[in-house]
């Protein structure tokens, strides 16, 4: 009986994923694979203690995060982009993924320079990385890449509990604190919308809590080195703003990290960079020209957000240093307490208002993480402390759309969460042990 009642539950399910698989195989393995693999990664790096709660987070964030996401491609399915939405980043993605992975799987394989005709953000426009990643997807899938390429990014946003558990564990931050620390992670509003897409901001933001769980490791060896500078590039080349991770793990590396042959790498060092000096001309010949003009740049950013209909501070003319160091303030408050729509003119904007408010309930806690990490975890967080001030600031002069400040804010969300967390372990460890004298 119990074989017969196998054997039905074997065929049943075989029954199942033929209907629901037809035409949809490739999708149904992407999610098989990956889901798979990571649940088999948990399992062999996990503590136990920990190991079946992020396994059932990672499952259900990810299946949810799958369903979504597919549920939104079907409203598109008959379009030409394939799932892609009809304005944004999302729309130039798609709308270069299709026809470029179209052009090479016919054989067709033009130069960068020629592919700028097809880049909708105009014909001069280089090609960015990203761009040509979606590319080569809908190259290797067709017209399935659409719904591919979200499931990635899903999955990508699904496993950022990885990284953040190992964090955690090496600011020795208690399970009961991280637990619901991970549910934020998975769950926040901005951010879980945003991986419903074709953004780069999951992979980004995995690539960059990987470069922070990794620069964490008490023993490195080389293949760690040379995987935490591949993962910086890679990082740069998904957003060049994000440079600043190379100078901040170089200075880790040789200057907070206990290492017996530093010596001999900053010599080395210092050796490519004279060397690059006589073989192609002065390192940052430009760096006059570019400081020079640098607040007239942050002016011009943030001033290109006139137009819209969520703009905010962009009357003020900022084009010096002395007008720039002014703004400055104003424009940390708005970067740190925006999106606060006053009116506003959508249900988005609605829910901005209430993820706004459960922010500012957090912004306490962060305060005194940033301080506990700089007084007493430096060695640890310098390169996330890095990482958070300079996003904070760079924002703080660039942006003038509270629609686009929410997309971008997503970094300093996600860092400000482990501040919290480290905050909150912090207090309650002192509360216990104030107790038990």
């Amino acid at each position: 009986m119990r074989r017969i009642l196998k054997y039905a539950l074997i065929a049943g399910f075989a029954l199942i994923i033929s209907i629901f698989g037809i035409n949809r195989m490739p999708q149904l393995l992407t999610i098989f694979v990956l889901g798979a693999g990571c649940v088999c990664f948990i399992a062999r790096k996990i503590d136990k203690n920990m190991r079946a709660i992020i396994i059932a987070f990672f499952l259900t964030a990810f299946l949810l995060q799958v369903s979504i996401s597919l549920f939104m491609y079907n409203q598109t399915v008959d379009t030409k982009y394939y799932g892609f939405s009809y304005k944004g980043d999302d729309y130039v993605y798609g709308d270069f993924g299709t026809i470029v992975g179209d052009l090479w799987r016919q054989g067709i394989f033009p130069s960068l320079k020629k592919l700028e005709y097809y880049n909708l953000v105009g014909e001069r426009a280089d090609v960015k990385p990203y761009q040509l990643y979606s590319a080569c997807i809908f190259y290797l899938f067709g017209a399935r890449a659409g719904q591919i390429l979200l499931i990635i990014n899903c999955f990508l946003h699904a496993i950022i509990i990885i990284p953040v558990y190992f964090i955690c564990k090496n600011l020795k931050i208690r399970n009961n604190i991280l637990t619901p620390m991970l549910l934020l992670f998975l769950f926040w509003p901005s951010t879980l919308y945003w991986s419903f897409f074709n953004f780069k901001e999951p992979m980004m933001i995995f690539t960059l809590f990987v470069i922070f769980s990794l620069a964490m490791k008490e023993r490195k060896n080389l293949l760690d080195i040379t995987f935490l500078l591949g993962l910086s590039f890679i990082l740069c080349q998904l957003k060049q703003y994000l440079i600043i991770v190379f100078p901040a793990v170089f200075f880790y590396l040789f200057a907070l990290w206990k290492w017996r042959y530093k010596n001999v790498a900053i010599l080395c060092v210092l050796s490519l960079l004279i060397l690059g000096n006589l073989l192609f001309g002065p390192f940052l010949s430009n760096l006059h020209t570019v400081l020079r003009y640098m607040p007239g740049a942050f002016w011009g950013i943030r001033h290109s957000s006139y137009f819209t209909n969520t703009c905010y501070f962009v009357n003020l003319i900022t084009y010096t240093y002395p007008r720039t160091l002014l703004y400055f303030p104003l424009g940390l408050l708005a970067t740190l307490f925006l999106p606060f729509l006053l009116k506003p003119i959508a249900l988005f904007h609605v829910v901005a208002n209430i993820e706004s408010m459960a922010w500012w309930c957090l912004i306490p806690f962060l305060i005194s993480g940033i301080w506990i990490s700089m007084r007493r975890e430096l060695k640890k967080t310098f390169i996330i402390l890095v990482m958070f001030f300079y996003w904070l600031i760079l924002l703080a002069l660039t942006q003038g759309n509270m629609g686009t400040l929410l997309r971008q804010k997503a970094i300093i969300y996600y860092i400000g969460f482990i501040f919290v967390s480290l905050a909150i372990d912090r207090a309650l460890g002192r509360e216990r042990s104030l107790g038990e004298q």
